[in-house]
């Protein structure tokens, strides 16, 4: 896959918290690619809705700032932790 298969798209995220247990951030949407990161291996930055419910339509949801996170995406998706939505 190229970077711009990435960038603009919405997405779910697998993480495994320190108890092993597996859960899914939903509502994820690729803003970029982080300039600095490793070409070969970038790092995205996401935007991640605040409260499920935000999923559901644009704009739609609370108040609440989005979370921005950078993650490298490429590892995810090789391991099936990251759904295309």
């Amino acid at each position: 896959m190229d970077l711009e298969d990435f960038v603009g798209k919405k997405i779910a995220q697998r993480f495994t918290d320190e108890s092993r247990h597996d859960s899914w951030w939903e509502c994820g949407r690729v803003l970029s690619v982080n300039e600095d990161s490793d070409k070969e291996n970038p790092e995205f930055v996401i935007e991640y809705k605040v409260f499920a419910d935000a999923c559901e339509g644009e704009g739609e949801g609370t108040d609440e700032d989005p979370e921005i996170c950078t993650f490298n995406l490429f590892d995810d998706y090789i391991r099936n932790d990251l759904r295309f939505l």
